[in-house]
């Protein structure tokens, strides 16, 4: 059931993820010194309020900075794939003239707007330097985003290690200023979030420099190549970055409306916390490396048999971990946000969930199975506002988080059954998930070489 790229695929994967996971601890390190400023500064009421304006700029973002971002992205790495440097060129380039574009109109926009949306909302005048300081963020942001984009093309996984963290310390160190020697409130972390994009974009210059050096002698290729993969299959992408974690950004309002600006502070604790158990899985080098194994179709089936047992093992490991710490360190640090422990244990069992499937929407891509996407994420937003707000109504913040846990069991049976009706995916054999094979016992012994070999 292997072949001959195995190695070579393993090989990029471990060496990616021990770069990213390494990265990944220290940016957790990272994360929670945050977190002890900001919870520790902010009221419920405030960190609800900072959460629905981080809502809202998602809303924007997800559409204007990710546009046709996976198509581009899943393109550009085919033809990295295919050895085709000249089209890369062009399609990156290409690709990055209309990202900046498309930043910059809602960001002059709300710039200029923001005192005519701040009376319309009646937030006073915080929340005109607040628009303000998030139209400045959105293009700095744009900038990041592009550069992420190259790191990622080019497969340079230290770089893609160290950026976050270097970020994350650097509004720390900002932070920190704030905390001991000012007051840290919305606007505080605001600055913070644009300081330290600023400063990383200017840390990461050489590391740009030396990505774009394979171009240098390279001529781009003559033909225009984003229009026509945008008609192709890209058009499906449109909608669905409207689409694209609506429901995570809408739930912020929903909580809102039908309970307390307060709860959608409580709540983003818990779904934070989550969020963070699920860095820990190692998915970060997955995007990456299946489109570029799209032409070993039988390989898909032995990854998605191996790679949902291996994650799924892993996922139930880190919630245990969770459900075990996550009330000692509210009640030790956080007490004023100890509501939010039960929520956080109605929403662990989703990290399960999220790690048995996420091999399927990478395969989706890989296979440029855009339109299925699109429909696949209408009924995922549909069953998620649906099931939250009959939840919320009947229980409060509690059926928030039991809606969010239903609508991810009956989304992820019913994307399951309807790949393998139509014969994408195979059935999965559920019982490999509780038994440890000879199979198991190879791929451990690969896993461990090059863990030593690469660690080393």
């Amino acid at each position: 059931m292997t072949t001959k790229d195995d190695n070579p695929f393993l090989g990029h994967f471990v060496r990616g993820e021990l770069h990213l996971f390494a990265a990944a601890f220290f940016k957790k390190g990272g994360s929670f010194i945050q977190s002890i400023f900001i919870l520790r500064s902010l009221a419920p009421y405030q960190l609800g309020l900072h959460q629905l304006l981080l809502a809202a700029y998602s809303i924007i973002s997800g559409f204007f900075h990710d546009l046709f971002s996976t198509v581009v992205g899943n393109e550009m790495t085919r033809l990295a794939g295919e050895g085709k440097e000249a089209e890369m060129k062009r399609l990156f380039l290409e690709y990055a003239g209309f990202r900046l574009i498309m930043a910059f109109f809602p960001a002059v926009v709300i710039f200029y707007a923001a005192e005519h949306i701040a009376a319309y909302f009646s937030y006073g005048s915080n929340a005109v330097v607040w628009l303000k300081l998030l139209a400045i963020l959105f293009l700095v942001d744009a900038l990041n985003l592009l550069v992420l984009s190259l790191l990622n093309l080019r497969l340079m996984f230290r770089a893609l290690s160290y950026r976050p963290v270097i970020g994350k310390y650097i509004q720390c160190a900002i932070l920190a200023y704030f905390f001991f020697f000012k007051h840290i409130g919305i606007t505080e972390i605001l600055l913070s979030q644009i300081f330290s994009l600023i400063a990383l974009l200017i840390v990461l210059t050489p590391t740009v420099v030396r990505a774009l050096a394979p171009w240098r002698g390279v001529r781009a290729a003559r033909r225009t190549l984003l229009p026509s993969i945008l008609t192709s299959y890209g058009y499906w992408e449109l909608p669905q970055n409207l689409l694209k974690d609506l429901m995570r950004n809408i739930r912020p309002f929903i909580i809102k409306i039908f309970t307390s600006t307060e709860m959608v502070g409580i709540f983003s604790v818990a779904n934070t916390a989550l969020s963070l158990l699920k860095d820990v899985l190692p998915i970060r080098t997955l995007n990456m490396l299946v489109p570029r194994k799209a032409h070993f179709k039988n390989y898909y089936r032995y990854l998605f048999i191996y790679g949902a047992k291996y994650y799924t093992w892993l996922a139930a490991a880190v919630a245990l971990v969770g459900a075990v710490g996550y009330p000692i360190g509210i009640n030790l640090l956080f007490p004023n946000y100890n509501a939010s422990i039960p929520i956080f244990y109605i929403i662990l069992p989703t990290m399960i969930l999220f790690a048995f499937v996420k091999l399927i929407p990478i395969f989706l891509v890989a296979r440029r199975r855009q339109r299925f996407i699109f429909f696949q994420q209408l009924f995922d937003n549909i069953t998620g506002i649906v099931f939250g707000v009959v939840f919320i109504k009947l229980w409060g913040i509690f059926g928030m988080a039991a809606g969010l846990l239903a609508a991810d069991v009956v989304t992820d049976v019913v994307r399951y059954w309807y790949l393998v009706r139509t014969r994408f995916l195979a059935p999965y054999p559920f019982a490999k998930l509780f038994v440890f094979d000879e199979e198991d016992r190879k791929n451990f012994a690969k896993l461990k070489a090059y863990l030593f070999r690469d660690a080393s």
